[in-house]
């Protein structure tokens, strides 16, 4: 089911999407976020920056996903008032 998801970013319906977490040289950290029978779970995963780093999120390895919440979160933007 999660690789499903995860070619997905924001599937209809299930409240999930993809976040990006933190990023070193060759992988961005990235979390996936879904919703399975009414509870919503994350899982963690790693994706290449580059087109050396072969990462398939969740290809050929087990990942344990954990349950989440979801929290309003307040985002203010700053932006050049028009002359």
């Amino acid at each position: 089911m999660m690789r499903a998801l995860a070619g997905n970013p924001r599937p209809s319906g299930t409240g999930g999407g993809q976040y990006s977490n933190d990023s070193g040289r060759w992988t961005e950290h990235r979390t996936l976020v879904f919703r399975h029978d009414g509870i919503l779970w994350a899982a963690d995963y790693e994706r290449g920056l580059t087109e050396n780093q072969e990462t398939e999120a969740f290809e050929g390895e087990t990942t344990d996903a954990y349950e989440v919440e979801a929290r309003d979160k307040v985002v203010v933007e700053y932006v050049r008032k028009a002359a």
